[in-house]
């Protein structure tokens, strides 16, 4: 008698783990594909929804947060920790510099400035917008750190990755802060950097970078 109903009690254990598990594990499942992430995940699912890419201690984001906070009770939006992604590319910073950046003037020897083809500084704003690049006047340690670049030269950097394309195969993060719109499995938009993302929503939120860098 008391090994059958040892034998029940063991039984109904046992259903009791497996009626746990059968419940449990698409949530811990869930969980996982949450903490670590993969593009596929976002190309795979319907509707149209947000992916913001971040990164801890990225100064850019936490200038943001609360844009983004606010922005996330308005749609779907999914918060990636960038560093957590096995299946994204980087990009060719390097090679975009040389491409995209432009001399556009320089500083002269009495500590004037004069920019080339008799361009003002509204002209510049409009032919290099500060969404998409920043105006900067090389120093010695900036003209060091990137290759071409020559003190006293001012530059118009391209602060905007171009990216012909984001697809499953070929997801490319060329930093964070990054907002990406998905709908119904395609990227429809992207948003890179503060300053574009904080345009986008419509915020008073000051970028972190100035436009103008000229001291």
């Amino acid at each position: 008698m008391k090994r059958r109903i040892m034998l029940v009690a063991v039984g109904l254990i046992i259903a009791v783990l497996v009626a746990c598990c059968v419940i449990l594990y698409p949530k811990m499942k869930e969980e996982m594909s949450q903490a670590h992430p993969t593009v596929k995940e976002f190309f795979d699912k319907d509707g149209n929804f947000y992916v913001y890419f971040m990164r801890d201690e990225c100064r850019y984001c936490e200038s943001i947060e609360d844009d983004i906070n606010a922005f996330s009770k308005e749609v779907e939006l999914f918060v990636v920790d960038a560093s957590k992604l096995s299946d994204s590319k980087t990009y060719d910073w390097f090679e975009h510099r040389k491409l995209y950046d432009v001399e556009i003037g320089q500083l002269l020897d009495d500590g004037s400035i004069m920019y080339y083809n008799d361009t003002t500084e509204e002209d510049i704003v409009e032919l290099y917008p500060p969404v998409e690049y920043k105006i900067v006047l090389a120093g010695e340690a900036f003209a060091e750190m990137n290759e071409g670049k020559e003190k006293g030269k001012i530059y118009a950097i391209s602060t905007h990755p171009i990216i012909m394309e984001l697809s499953a195969e070929n997801f490319v993060i060329p930093g964070v802060p990054m907002l990406v719109e998905f709908d119904n499995h395609e990227v429809v938009n992207y948003y890179f950097d503060d300053i574009e993302i904080l345009e986008f929503l419509g915020s008073s939120t000051k970028p972190v970078n100035e436009y103008w860098n000229l001291e």
